[in-house]
């Protein structure tokens, strides 16, 4: 009893000293030291943080949305004007800083030069399109003019008028201007046009922007105070505008308000936002300062975050916020004044020219503003302003700027213009005619983002998990010692010694502490140093060398689908489903070998290809022969009629009529063999029409030979480039380019933020073979598939044993194969299949038309697991079963090698009701996805490796893990000594009292 009144009065203590320390740790001590962290990293004297400022890698992009106007001489006869929005057309954007900083590094001067390149993979057409759009040249001169000249000087700018739209035939709009020419280029004018505002005779609406600079900044550093970051302290020389001057106002007061340059540039923000924050930034573009309120929390690349946007009181009517009085900018008293919601005259920063800035589809405006045009009504999601930045770093995640250029039409007294009447419209004596809207769109790469949840989001959960969890660890020690201190009080009043308390207190930090070493010991000796040194690509190291002979056994099985009912299929009956029958498993082993390409040690990286051969094996085909026939889809028929539907649509009919004509049929009775690698052999006619392909003719088809895996066997599957995990292991096997590319080009969709076209484009992950040690059940183990032309991703399942090896399986989530209107990051992989078909997206299906030069091939899971129940129901005969047809890979998770996998694919055809293509009238609208054959690659460790990793690993771990409980067992003997002769004492010394 006396050593539980010790330990309790002992644990008593400990509890609120438990508390309170971690209390002054976990809540004052650590954050600060974070917090510490944080503000030298925002000060550009921070050599990382300099770095990332001068030399920017985050893509940027600017995508212009363009309206062409549809009746562009309708206002003659007082239609309204119509717009038609196209786009985007994209420009990735490439900056250049040059910098000087001062003496005592409290502010830096720089300059950006930016440079605009044309992405047409990314925007929905080419440079070469056209638009009608306002004539702005035209319309500037008058608007010009009007305002400056005087009276007696108009005459001639009179004359020049009616000489522009009688003898040049300019009208108020420009008809048929290329995108290349309407920004960056800039179209020819007439030569009465340099005796106006445009002596070189060229006008673009970017023109000379392209290489150019957006002006002089100088900037604090913070080197002084994390505060001041990135606020700019002068822009061209200037610490405020000049723009903003109006007749009738206190210049000392409203127009210094308007004249104020707030803020940052928008790149750079001070740490520790707070949803009361204001976000300022100047913007060149608009010429103004503007600032952004808090929206809503955000998630980016999961890293939790703050999304602020621009409050509508910021380009609301003077009348309703009186601080925009002196953005109310009236060019000349003799020209309309107007002013509202939304819209923001820009003259006097556009040497006159009448341009006006809003929001894309004027979003926020006046009703009077939509009146004489018709547009698509504006969209918040789509046409908002917005930032997403990282709250306590203040690090910027996205940005989403978007701005509308228009330009002003009035009725002024000169050609052309002074018939101009929009009475009947709207009641402004003004019109504004939209011309474009543009984003510009900017986001933080993978690699940044991670380096940030590493650092900070990692860490603070962490910090915040553990401390609780210490908290309430202390407080049950608190409370089970406090109920077992007054029970035995209860019973005996009298305290233990002090003595005794010192040697139980020792004893307990003595043991925690040889615990602590022994752990730390194992961590070292046995599991951390050599996994590493196993984990990496050495030339003529054991690992090399197994890697590049691939001598783990590797089979690719085959089941086919075999159509039981194709006399009814190819009759049309009403109703009629394909009946299908499984037929296999048919077996190959592979043989696999790699040829290296490249080293370089620099990028610590090797490139290779693997050829791959495949021999037919009866034995593990259950005695199967691949000479054996079956009914399958004639996908040659109905790739071709895909293909040539999209490319010479209003002949396609002709030339499927041909091969009708030929006996071509929707089903075809092929051996196993020949569809599979030999080749079927093909109607001359195919050869003419694959070659229309948009991406030339598919390698299945070559040599006037069709077959699924033609230039399979005994060749490669691209050149690969990954990390050999010599400098970091966390890297090992890692691609970092396939086919001389840091990412894929066939997920691209112009309609979607660039963004989440680089979702589905990203090349994640090792080949399969490769995975870096130390794996946790929270990792994501990402893998790209050549085969069906994406990066897959799994996640923990169960933990297993394979051979006396305890590992884990992972498995593909249903969640990577969902509806993208459930899973917003499968929406670049809804692909469009082309012209006049149906565009539709489910869960379990992706189409994957693009890498196959047009061809209907679309992958899932064998039986359609987990897709949607529209496409099991759409034939007859699948039976999903997650155990037999879902993708697994189990790894022994210290070494991260693989034990086993088995990657399970099926390739389906989509076939639709191709519109005005005769054979194609009886299918089923919108579709039918017919299975073709499921393929299963498995491989697993040999038996000579099992035993390696045995001796390697595994025993010296089952070793350590003995010594530690021995150790901790004699530890535990020698505290019940210890207790048992304190007790002694302590009843010996009462009985002596």
């Amino acid at each position: 009893m006396g050593k539980a009144k010790s330990l309790s009065i002992v644990c008593v203590i400990c509890g609120p000293i438990l508390i309170i320390t971690v209390g002054l740790i976990g809540w004052i001590v650590v954050p600060k030291i974070i917090d510490d962290r944080i503000k030298d990293q925002t000060r550009l004297t921070n050599e990382e943080t300099r770095e990332k400022w001068e030399n920017i890698t985050r893509p940027i992009q600017l995508k212009f949305y363009i309206y062409n106007c549809t009746n562009p001489k309708g206002y003659l006869t007082g239609e309204k004007f119509h717009f038609e929005e196209r786009g985007p057309y994209v420009y990735n954007e490439a900056r250049f800083k040059t910098t000087e900083f001062s003496n005592d590094d409290s502010n830096v001067s720089y300059s950006q030069n930016i440079f605009y390149y044309f992405d047409e993979k990314a925007s929905i057409g080419s440079e070469n399109d056209v638009f009608n759009i306002p004539n702005v040249p035209l319309i500037t001169i008058p608007h010009v003019a009007y305002a400056t000249y005087p009276e007696e000087m108009l005459g001639i700018v009179r004359n020049l008028m009616l000489a522009l739209v009688h003898q040049v035939n300019d009208g108020l709009f420009k008809e048929k201007v290329s995108v290349r020419d309407m920004l960056f280029h800039g179209w020819a004018l007439h030569d009465l046009y340099k005796n106006g505002p445009f002596p070189d005779g060229l006008f673009g609406l970017y023109k000379d922007r392209n290489g150019s600079t957006d002006g002089q900044y100088v900037i604090n550093t913070g080197h002084e105070s994390h505060d001041n970051f990135g606020k700019i302290l002068t822009w061209e020389g200037q610490e405020e505008l000049s723009y903003w001057y109006t007749q009738g106002l206190n210049r000392s007061s409203s127009q210094h308000y308007c004249n104020k340059i707030n803020g940052s540039d928008g790149s750079l923000f001070p740490p520790f936002i707070t949803k009361d924050s204001t976000l300022r930034m100047f913007n060149t573009d608009i010429c103004r300062s503007i600032w952004l309120t808090y929206n809503s929390e955000t998630t980016f690349r999961n890293i939790p975050g703050y999304k602020f946007t621009i409050p509508s009181e910021m380009f609301d009517d003077p009348n309703d916020n009186e601080n925009n009085r002196c953005f109310c900018q009236q060019q000349s008293p003799k020209v309309a004044d107007q002013c509202g919601k939304s819209t923001s005259r820009i003259f006097r920063c556009k040497e006159g020219a009448p341009i006006v800035t809003s929001n894309p589809h004027f979003l926020d405006g006046d009703d009077e503003l939509f009146k004489p045009i018709e547009i698509t009504p504006p969209q918040r999601a789509l046409h908002e302003t917005f930032l997403e930045v990282e709250p306590r770093s203040g690090v910027l995640m996205r940005a989403s700027k978007k701005i509308q250029i228009n330009v002003e039409v009035q009725n002024l007294p000169f050609a052309l213009f002074e018939n101009l009447d929009f009475s009947g419209l709207t009641e402004s004596p003004s019109v504004f005619l939209p011309i474009f809207w543009a984003e510009e769109l900017a986001y933080m790469d993978e690699s940044s983002a991670d380096d940030l949840y590493n650092q900070l989001v990692k860490s603070t959960r962490a910090l915040n998990i553990a401390r609780v969890v210490i908290i309430v660890i202390g407080g049950i020690i608190t409370f089970v010692s406090a109920a077992v201190l007054f029970t035995a009080l209860r019973k005996n009043p009298s305290v233990c010694s002090w003595s005794s308390f010192v040697r139980i207190y020792g004893l307990s930090v003595n043991c925690n502490i040889q615990n602590a070493q022994i752990r730390w010991a194992r961590s070292v000796v046995f599991r951390t140093h050599p996994v590493k040194e196993e984990t990496r690509l050495e030339t003529n190291s054991s690992t090399f060398n197994k890697w590049q002979n691939v001598e783990v056994p590797i089979v690719l099985k085959l089941t086919f689908f075999n159509i039981t009912n194709p006399d009814a299929i190819e009759k049309g009956q009403p109703g009629e489903k394909f009946n299908l029958t499984e037929v296999g498993p048919f077996v190959w082993v592979e043989k696999r070998y790699k040829e290296i390409i490249a080293i370089d040690d620099n990028e610590d990286s090797i490139s290779y290809k693997e050829y791959t051969t495949y021999t037919f094996s009866p034995e593990l085909s259950g005695g199967r022969s691949d000479q054996e026939e079956i009914y399958m889809v004639n996908f040659p028929f109905v790739a071709v009629s895909t293909i040539l539907k999209k490319t010479i649509y209003s002949f396609a009919n002709l030339a499927i009529n041909s091969l009708v004509k030929d006996g071509e049929r929707f089903v075809r009775k092929v051996k196993v063999a020949e569809v599979m690698f030999d080749g079927i052999s093909l109607n001359p006619t195919y050869n003419a029409l694959v070659s229309l392909s948009p991406g030339g003719p598919p390698e299945e088809f070559s040599g006037g030979k069709f077959a699924f895996y033609k230039s399979k066997n005994n060749s490669h599957d691209g050149l690969y480039k990954i990390k050999r995990g010599i400098d970091n292991h966390k890297t090992f096997g890692n691609i970092l380019a396939w086919e001389g590319e840091a990412e894929l080009s066939w997920w691209t969709d112009p309609k979607l933020p660039s963004y989440e076209e680089q979702y589905c484009n990203k090349i994640n992950g090792s080949d399969g073979s490769l995975f870096p040690p130390f794996v946790t059940k929270e990792r994501t183990m990402r893998i790209f598939v050549d085969d069906i032309c994406r990066s897959i991703y799994l996640k923990f399942n169960k933990e297993m044993n394979y051979q006396g090896i305890d590992g884990y399986q992972f498995t593909i989530p249903p969640v990577m194969f969902e509806d993208p209107t459930i899973n917003k990051d499968n929406q670049c992989f809804c692909t469009d299949p082309g012209f006049e078909m149906a565009k539709y997206c489910a869960a379990g299906l992706v189409r994957i038309f693009a890498c196959k030069s047009g061809a209907p091939v679309v992958v899932s899971n064998p039986h359609f697991l987990d897709a949607s129940d529209m496409f099991r129901d759409g034939v007859v005969g699948m039976r999903p079963e997650r155990e037999i047809h879902g993708t697994q890979i189990e790894v022994e998770p210290r070494s991260g090698l693989l034990l086993r996998a088995r990657k399970r694919i099926q390739f389906n055809v989509e076939m639709q009701p191709l519109a005005g293509i005769t054979a194609f009238n009886n299918v089923t609208a919108p579709s039918v996805v017919v299975p073709l054959f499921w393929a299963e690659e498995e491989a697993a460790i040999n038996t000579d490796d099992v035993e390696e990793l045995k001796d390697t690993l595994m025993k010296p771990l089952k070793t350590v893990k003995i010594a530690q409980w021995t150790v901790i067992a004699v530890l535990v003997v020698m505290s019940c000594i210890g207790g048992f002769i304190t007790a002694q004492r302590l009843r010996k010394s009462k009985e002596v009292v």
